[in-house]
């Protein structure tokens, strides 16, 4: 019986010993390869975080509208006029089609110099509502460009107007005038960014009664509880309601065509006065895209002290400073000259050094004819500059 039960010990110690590893060693492997896995999972996971959160700054967008809509803080009341604009927008698409057609090569740097003061970014919708991002805009009041100024509170910001330049025009410098307007009057009101929106419309002193008139009857200073004029309350609503528009386009069924986030264009100072025929030529782009580019400038010429600086393309900006550069800064003088009897065009050319076609072009002649007293701005040319000329031609 011994035997048989050594016997039998001996048969499962050997079942044992001749078994497959695996069960003995298969357990802590899987441990190692699921441990190795989690943390693989684990680390994926932290990388694809990172990257949505890289996507998801507003400054990543593809699109610069979905830039300003990440951004958009302002609270939108529940008021029914608000919801009429709101809506009127829904019903109008083809509005906000133009709007973002025409803000194209300006949408981004307006966003860039608005996140650079730390502004709210409701404010690079003002255009929208001020010109529908027309740059040659000119309402009732004469008020011009894309932030509508007036003559006076245009030349208060620094935005120079003679015959030669209207800043007013300049999307970078009227832009630059319009946040230092803003700044003031957000500061006048507080920190009350609504109250300084109305006060861009219809003037700080105009809110500061209102402010004091529901002071002393003891009502709200909000906006809407104001008692302002109709278009500056409505002007603010438009504002709200396209900031909301904006930020919920997917769900009021919009599609905004998309403006692209990244520099489109670019401000040089060639510091010379430059026919802006030869400047278009420089950079190699038509006239008609520098002068949408560059409406400040009311002649083919840009002002004879400055300012001289060009919105550009970004791609074109090479091309121009090397030809600037290849033709030594050589600019064009331009002088006011009064017609005396026995003048023509030909003859005047011939004594500036320039081309008649130059002189046309400039006093906007559609032929030769000049009359005795006439005013003409004739661009001259110095002596060592004839090979100049050609870019004229």
């Amino acid at each position: 019986m011994r035997i048989l039960c050594n016997f039998f010990l001996f048969f499962l110690t050997g079942c044992q010993l001749t078994q497959s590893p695996k069960t003995f060693f298969s357990l802590p492997t899987d441990i190692a390869e699921k441990k190795a896995e989690k943390k693989l999972r684990i680390n994926q996971s932290q990388v694809e975080i990172q990257e949505n959160s890289i996507l998801s700054t507003p400054q990543s967008q593809e699109d610069a509208w979905k830039r300003i809509a990440m951004q958009l803080k302002m609270e939108i009341p529940n008021h029914e006029t608000i919801e009429r604009y709101r809506n009127w927008y829904i019903k109008n698409p083809n509005h906000l089609n133009t709007v973002s057609k025409r803000a194209e090569p300006f949408l981004y740097l307006i966003i860039d110099k608005i996140e650079q003061r730390n502004m709210p970014l409701e404010l690079a919708l003002l255009p929208v509502i001020e010109s529908s991002f027309d740059t040659l805009a000119y309402s009732q009041e004469k008020a011009s460009g894309l932030w509508q100024f007036l003559s006076n509170t245009g030349k208060s910001y620094g935005l120079e107007q003679n015959f030669w330049y209207d800043g007013r025009l300049d999307v970078a410098a009227s832009t630059d005038a319009a946040l230092d307007y803003l700044t003031h009057l957000n500061k006048r009101f507080n920190g009350n960014w609504k109250q300084a929106i109305a006060a861009y419309n219809s003037g700080g002193g105009r809110i500061s009664s209102a402010i004091r008139k529901n002071n002393r009857l003891g009502k709200p200073i909000d906006f809407l509880s104001l008692d302002l004029p109709k278009e500056t309350t409505s002007y603010v609503q438009k504002l709200l309601a396209l900031a909301d528009i904006i930020s919920n386009s997917e769900k009021y069924g919009i599609k905004i065509p998309a403006v692209a986030n990244k520099p489109v264009v670019k401000l040089v100072n060639p510091k010379i006065q430059l026919d802006l025929t030869v400047a278009a030529k420089y950079a190699g782009i038509s006239i008609q895209k520098l002068q949408k580019l560059n409406p400040a400038y009311n002649q083919y010429i840009t002002a004879p002290d400055g300012p001289y600086q060009l919105l550009l393309p970004i791609d074109s900006i090479q091309s121009f400073n090397d030809n600037i550069k290849k033709h030594q800064g050589k600019g064009i003088k331009v002088i006011c000259y009064q017609v005396k009897a026995g003048d023509s065009l030909i003859l005047l050319a011939k004594k500036y050094k320039t081309t008649t076609k130059l002189i046309q072009r400039t006093n906007n002649l559609s032929n030769n004819k000049i009359f005795i007293n006439q005013y003409l701005l004739i661009p001259s040319f110095s002596k060592n500059q004839h090979k100049y000329i050609k870019h004229y031609q």
